[in-house]
């Protein structure tokens, strides 16, 4: 699959750390605005510096590609989506899918009227830890699941286009969180409930901690505590994971899986097997390289990916819910 790639620093560089040596891939061109990271980047990765655009319409008239991986900032996501449309060019962009819920709307119709194949790359789902919990869950050796907690902790100070965002946790991080607990539930949320604040040591421009507590069918609650200016015992990106089930308790902490089951109830206490590590399943493709795998097999089949932009656009809501509710302090109802 030859590939335009859009971004070649920050998140760029990582793509094509994990792209490069995928058998399957091949680098058509490059767009990249900074001539400072063109010029670098071409150099560390040997790329012919003759492949690399201003524009993505230069880049699309220049070289012959099967696909478009943009790794900008969402700003300029509608755009880009348009210009593929133009081409009938296949895009896969980063999340957030935008930075307005209208915005993200318009980007899934656009891509419906057109038939246009665009996938948003919620890596996380294909994480080996995180992809170990959900074949847990969906084999059912625990049972139904009642509740879920997810807490995630880090200290950041940011510039550029996150630096401006009103709400980068939720925007930037909980949508990671938020895809991960439709995924994981395989269900859309009923009611939501936030709450956004900002503490007095935050030196970032947004709101950078959060709260959320939301209903998923079958009486399945969920609750979210976040925050990105923590002074200390920061958590992994993944986050903390607590799943209360029917026959034990499954848990992913520091992106180590424990596995509890309930014996039985003695003289009204319960009764507990040891708790059981389970290793993380080998995976042959992980995060953007799965990704990439499935947006080839989506080119070459016709399926449509998991995480196609008409399927992003309800996590999208989940946090643009929940930013709404810490505005309001209503709570959010789906039905």
């Amino acid at each position: 699959m030859r590939i335009i790639q859009m971004g070649m620093g920050g998140m760029g560089n990582a793509w094509l750390e994990r792209l490069i040596p995928l058998p399957f891939i091949e680098y058509a061109g490059f767009v990249e605005v900074d001539e400072q990271i063109a010029q670098s980047q071409a150099e560390a990765y040997d790329f012919d510096s003759a492949i690399v655009f201003k524009t993505l319409r230069h880049a699309l008239l220049a070289v012959e590609a099967d696909a478009v991986i943009s790794i900008i900032p969402p700003a300029f996501r509608t755009a880009t989506l348009q210009t593929c449309i133009d081409a009938n060019m296949p895009l896969m962009a980063e999340k957030p899918l935008s930075e307005t819920l209208e915005d993200a709307y318009t980007q899934a119709t656009m891509a419906t009227d057109s038939g246009l194949l665009y996938m948003i790359t919620q890596d996380y789902r294909y994480k080996p830890a995180l992809y170990t919990v959900k074949q847990i869950l969906d084999s059912g050796e625990l049972g139904a699941v009642s509740s879920v907690s997810v807490t995630h902790y880090r200290g950041l100070q940011f510039a550029g286009f996150r630096a401006e965002m009103p709400h980068p946790l939720l925007n930037d991080m909980a949508v990671h969180h938020f895809d991960l607990l439709r995924y994981f539930l395989g269900a859309e949320p009923e009611t939501l409930y936030g709450q956004a604040w900002s503490t007095t040591w935050n030196q970032n421009k947004g709101k950078m901690s959060a709260n959320a507590l939301m209903r998923f069918p079958n009486d399945v609650h969920a609750s979210y505590t976040a925050s990105w200016v923590s002074n200390g015992h920061v958590s992994s990106y993944e986050g903390d994971w607590r799943f209360e089930c029917e026959k034990g308790v499954l848990t992913l902490i520091d992106n180590v899986i424990h596995v509890q089951l309930r014996d039985d109830i003695d003289g009204g206490n319960y009764t507990y097997q040891p708790a059981e590590i389970r290793e993380p399943i080998t995976m042959l493709y992980e995060r953007q390289s799965y990704l990439a795998y499935e947006l080839q097999e989506a080119i070459q089949t016709g399926k449509a990916p998991v995480t196609r932009v008409q399927d992003n656009v309800k996590t999208l809501q989940m946090v643009f819910d929940v930013i709404e509710s810490s505005e309001t302090g209503q709570v959010i109802h789906k039905n």
